[in-house]
């Protein structure tokens, strides 16, 4: 069985994008030949800048031969008194292809059987091919005078199964064998004779083309140490730099060491977000004048692409340097009454409006997170003031870090100067746990936005967000679980201006996170009101617990038989009187929830402990309640006594969560 090769040739793809973009096509290609009868032996990719490649191995030279049952008319109306067909058999004869006297009855209906001869697998690949490019997936496409869309424009399509060439066409290009070298260092064409993958590899490898990403990730890790030892690149900026280059070598540059005066994190996001570069860090594990950066070209030509880079740089580090010497000249604190030239949005007021309200908020929910209020608000008003340095206006990326910076240069207190760094993360995995007055801050900033947006703009809707307010929420609410699971939303969302939709924007959200964990959905649904993400997540995890327990059926026929009562009831709402009580059956009940009576008071704490023992004791007396007593008694006293007797028991229960909501495991 051949192989079969299929490479799109296009100008520079988007680095970020392009692992995702050949995960995707392979996905496609491995399904569309999957569903021909076509299935391939394994799928790969390989991808440049400028190439994606997909290999199928071992795919059959043609798919078999399928036979299936069509359903016909019923046999009462496909053969009349004597057996012959009507119209209505020959028509659907006719429509599968088969003779009438082909069709079969089975019981009450006729069936046909259909046979599908295979095809040749050349002219499904051929027909499959063309399809491809929609399936990529990129967040952004472009035209380039053809009717296919791309992320860049494709020039050049090779389609090989086996050692014959597919004939298709793609972006207007005819498929064939002929690929191309590194553009620069091999820019000469070069024929592949076979589809096979190690070959087509190899072929590339000679022109200068590492197409295997594994293989060109190590060669740049390779250079890279080769170029700084130690050296240790983020593995995001790693992923970058091996889908720009084609056959990468390195080149170790430096820099005045006058620019290591600069906050590292602005050092770092020059060489890393601007420029690529690798940044270089001594023994100490502090940052050296030097970096290391990939090239797309052989490694004699070094030296003058170091010259070209360092030009490149050392600029942009002298403008860091000259905005920092001229924000400093104002006071941090100085910088807020410059918030008021600047609008947050037209709905929502300027930034110092917004400052005021996260100060606000800050002061409001510190005491339940541990935190300084005085601290805490301070860390809400500075907050927005390095949006008007030049600073965070040459580098946008670093709001929030520069802010920190310079209240620490200021002498703000420590815990404060935090804050500031913390505001705008979204994503905690592998974050150390925050200071208290930096997570009332963090809480506080995502709060706002999605309680201002909520109430004055409107909650997005849709696929659109423009403002992130759904990434606000699920950051509250990440930060909540992990940090703090027992702060009152409830209470905090009031304190930044939020409102029912609000509150049922955070619900829904919430439990959405719990079901992608594997919560069953009538779990969720029986968890009604809450306060704190911790108590939401604890009656989750007491449900999952109490039905695991045998006499979790007896708790839901508890809670099912007090609610089918007690909803249909006409009487007055009614204190227990127990002088009313009785049957025996109804004085036993009352004795055995007699312990249990305190937790009807609206302060008590109703868990899976307090749960189980009301089963425990009452299912057994309940039982024999609803077999003895009439509840719904002609005297109106005690019928109306019984029905408090059960309300004060659902509603204790429905504390805890709705178990009427609970699907039972019925045998």
């Amino acid at each position: 069985m051949p192989d079969l090769l299929f490479e799109l040739r296009t100008e520079e793809l988007p680095a970020k994008d392009v692992r995702a973009a050949a995960g995707a096509l392979e996905v496609a290609l491995r399904d569309a030949l999957t569903a021909a009868g076509l299935a391939p032996e394994s799928t790969s990719a390989a991808w440049t800048p400028r190439r994606i490649a997909l290999f199928a191995t071992r795919v059959p030279l043609r798919s078999p031969d399928r036979e299936e049952r069509v359903k016909g008319p019923r046999v009462a109306a496909a053969f009349d008194a004597a057996g012959a067909p009507t119209k209505a058999a020959e028509g659907f004869a006719r429509k599968v292809g088969v003779t009438a006297a082909d069709l079969m009855r089975d019981g009450e209906f006729t069936w046909a059987a259909v046979r599908t001869p295979g095809r040749d697998a050349a002219a499904v690949i051929a027909e499959t091919l063309p399809l491809l490019p929609s399936k990529a997936g990129w967040r952004k496409t472009m035209r380039w005078g053809v009717a296919q869309t791309f992320a860049r424009p494709i020039r050049g399509v090779v389609a090989i199964f086996g050692s014959d060439i597919v004939g298709c066409e793609i972006a207007g290009l005819r498929s064939g064998r002929t690929t191309q070298g590194h553009r620069f260092l091999v820019p000469e064409p070069i024929e592949l004779a076979t589809a096979d993958r190690t070959s087509y590899l190899g072929a590339l490898r000679a022109a200068k083309v590492v197409a295997d990403p594994g293989e060109r990730r190590a060669a740049v890790l390779g250079v890279a140490s080769a170029a700084w030892p130690g050296i240790a690149p983020r593995e995001e900026l790693i992923e970058e730099v091996v889908n720009l280059v084609e056959w990468p070598s390195a080149m170790l540059g430096g820099f005045a060491t006058k620019y290591l005066e600069l906050p590292p994190r602005l050092l770092v996001t020059v060489m890393e977000h601007h420029q690529r570069f690798f940044p270089c860090y001594d023994g100490a594990g502090a940052l050296a004048p030097h970096f290391v950066a990939i090239r797309d070209r052989e490694q004699d030509t070094a030296e003058t692409s170091r010259r070209g880079f360092e030009r490149v740089l050392v600029p942009r580090l002298h403008d860091a340097m000259f905005f920092l010497a001229e924000d400093r000249k104002t006071p941090f604190r100085d910088r807020l009454e410059r918030l008021r030239t600047v609008t947050y949005h037209r709905k929502l007021g300027t930034l110092f409006d917004k400052a005021e309200r996260l100060a606000a908020t800050c002061a409001s929910i510190a005491p339940s997170l541990g935190a300084d209020p005085e601290q805490a608000a301070a860390a809400g008003r500075l907050a927005k003031c390095d949006l008007v340095t030049q600073l965070v206006g040459e580098f946008p990326e670093l709001q929030g870090h520069v802010g920190s910076v310079y209240a620490a240069l200021d002498g703000e207190a420590p815990a404060v100067a935090e804050a500031l760094d913390w505001q705008y993360r979204h994503d905690f995995d592998g974050c150390a746990a925050p200071s208290p007055v930096a997570l009332t801050l963090v809480l506080a900033e995502n709060l706002d936005i999605v309680c201002q947006f909520g109430t004055k703009v409107g909650l997005p809707t849709g696929s659109t967000d423009p403002f992130g307010v759904r990434r606000a929420a699920l950051a509250l609410i990440d930060a909540c679980e992990r940090w703090a699971p027992s702060l009152r939303l409830t209470d905090a969302l009031t304190a930044a201006g939020g409102d029912a939709a609000v509150f049922a924007f955070l619900d829904t959200r919430l439990r959405q996170r719990f079901r992608d964990r594997g919560v069953p959905p009538d779990h969720l649904d029986a968890i009604g009101a809450w306060n704190s993400v911790g108590e939401f997540r604890g009656k989750a995890d007491d449900l999952a617990a109490l039905a695991l327990l045998p006499e979790f059926d007896a708790l839901l026929q508890v809670a099912e038989r007090c609610r089918n009562i007690t909803k249909k009831s006409d009487a007055p709402q009614a204190a227990v009187r127990e002088e009313l009580l009785v049957e025996p059956a109804e004085i036993a009940l009352f004795a055995s929830w007699g312990p249990h009576r305190h937790l009807a008071a609206g302060g008590a704490v109703v868990g899976r402990a307090e749960v189980a023992a009301i089963v425990s004791t009452l299912a057994a007396p309940l039982q024999r309640f609803f077999e003895d007593v009439l509840v719904n008694a002609d005297d109106a006293a005690v019928r109306t006594n019984r029905h408090a007797l059960l309300r004060e028991i659902d509603a204790t229960i429905l504390r805890f969560a709705d178990l009427c909501k609970v699907v039972r495991k019925r045998a």
